[in-house]
């Protein structure tokens, strides 16, 4: 059953909006954050989501490097503004959105999955 979870906030905080439907909803799957946080979050290995999550995040992380901040997934079909993962990068640029799309497109592919990504800059707000 696909859940599609809308509203028409016309500006917000999507890190803030995220962990706070997460949090609600009690999906929580995965978090990467850079080395200066101290969340600790878990994953789920024996689900297929769980795994195409952390080879996204792994993917991501190898190549974006310093320039990933955060990876927020929630459960496949828990979507907000039609998006079930939200990256938030340093810069928002051409580059790392083509780089962030093919690398969901090859986890896609791989794990039949449906990662759609919301990406936000770390300082942006709307």
């Amino acid at each position: 059953m696909k859940s599609t979870m809308k509203t028409s906030i016309p500006t917000c905080d999507f890190p803030r909006l995220f962990h706070t439907l997460a949090r609600a909803l009690q999906t929580y799957r995965f978090i990467y954050r850079s080395p200066q946080t101290q969340n600790v979050y878990t994953l789920n290995f024996t689900e297929e989501w769980g795994r195409a999550l952390y080879d996204f995040t792994r993917m991501l992380r190898d190549e974006l490097r310093e320039e990933l901040i955060m990876i927020i997934g929630l459960e496949e079909d828990d979507l907000v503004y039609d998006r079930n993962v939200l990256v938030v990068v340093r810069s928002k640029t051409d580059d790392v959105i083509r780089r962030i799309a093919r690398v969901a497109l090859e986890v896609n592919r791989e794990y039949g999955a449906s990662i759609n990504f919301y990406m936000s800059a770390e300082n942006e707000q709307n």
